[in-house]
């Protein structure tokens, strides 16, 4: 189980690091700020994994994973689009607004209540949404 943690605590720094790393080299530019968002994201979710993980599946980070992690889609959605997008799209950006609405949402409900998951032990109990 160790090597699992280091393993994964290993990805979250690499990941804070490169998104640093982009980012602190063209902090000007739309896609760059785009990745560094995305790279923090994930590494905020795999730091709520790791957290699960180490404190013998406590329900709490385990909804926290669930509800970061649906972030990361959306984030890397957005990275994505920063390529094709003109600037200062309204709809482009009303759309990226709706979806993180949306998330967000889905986030708190994931952490709120129990929903998404309703209890943790040796098996994961799914809520009535997932």
């Amino acid at each position: 189980m160790s090597w699992i943690i280091a393993l994964n605590s290993l990805a979250c720094v690499v990941s804070v690091l490169l998104g640093y790393l982009v980012w602190s080299r063209s902090r000007h530019q739309a896609s760059a700020n785009a990745f560094a968002l995305l790279a923090l994201t994930t590494a905020v979710w795999i730091a709520t994994n790791i957290l699960f993980i180490s404190t013998d599946n406590n329900l709490f980070w385990l909804r926290a994973a669930y509800a970061t992690g649906a972030f990361v889609p959306i984030v890397a959605i957005y990275w994505v689009g920063v390529f094709g997008q003109k600037k200062n799209s309204r709809n482009t950006n009303r759309f990226y607004w709706i979806l993180y609405i949306l998330v967000f949402v889905v986030s708190v409900i994931s952490v709120g209540t129990d929903l998404i998951v309703k209890d943790v032990g040796n098996t994961v109990v799914q809520g009535s949404l997932f």
